[in-house]
């Protein structure tokens, strides 16, 4: 039970990295180039601060307090930044900054506040739907939203550890008629959730259904 515990704290402590500190994220863009720039910039920063040597705590309360200032900060930075950007340009889909752009600000606005989640997400779906947007960007964007807010995800992207598993495993977060779930996905031209639970080694054995 401790190893376990000690993993798990590991696991927290390793996301929260050196979270006291905000990113200073801001819109510097005049131009598409140097915005698709400015966004690879900001990802890389993110990633970079991620992978950190997690920040030793005196305590749980301690690594929490920390977790909860980083993701405030950068909730706040990335809304700033995404509201901004479509502002001035729009919604940045893969026809007018390319499909590494369209992913970095998909990852972006999957960081932002849940008002700008909602303010933008019928825009990205839109989008989505032409085929000129990543369809799983959207559809962590509507799980996270959901699950967030006490509700059941529909896309079947948000996963966890396992708190039944001996081994640090990961689960699936319930989804809401999971028996429609590869439907929902194909709906969004996103692929069955068996070959995305794949690489994270989980299974699915709930037989599909359409209405």
């Amino acid at each position: 039970m401790i190893n376990k515990i000690s993993v798990i704290l590991f696991f927290f402590f390793s996301i929260v990295g050196t979270a006291q500190n905000d990113i200073n994220i801001t819109p510097e863009h005049k131009t598409i180039d140097s915005l698709k720039l400015q966004l690879k910039k900001i990802i890389n920063k993110i990633n970079s601060r991620d992978k950190a040597e997690p920040k030793h705590f005196t305590s749980i309360r301690e690594g929490k307090t920390a977790a909860i200032t980083y993701r405030t900060n950068l909730s706040n930075e990335c809304g700033l930044f995404v509201n901004q950007v479509i502002q001035k340009h729009g919604w940045l889909s893969i026809p007018k900054v390319g499909k590494t752009a369209n992913k970095n600000f998909g990852l972006l606005i999957n960081f932002a506040h849940d008002s700008i989640k909602t303010k933008y997400k019928s825009i990205i779906k839109t989008s989505v739907l032409k085929g000129e947007s990543d369809p799983f960007d959207y559809a962590k964007l509507i799980d996270g939203l959901l699950v967030y807010n006490g509700k059941l995800q529909v896309y079947g992207t948000i996963l966890g550890p396992d708190p039944y598993s001996d081994e640090f495993k990961m689960r699936v977060y319930d989804i809401s008629e999971p028996e429609y779930v590869n439907q929902r996905r194909q709906d969004i031209n996103l692929n069955p959730i068996e070959d995305y639970l794949k690489k994270y080694d989980v299974e699915w054995d709930i037989p599909q259904k359409k209405k």
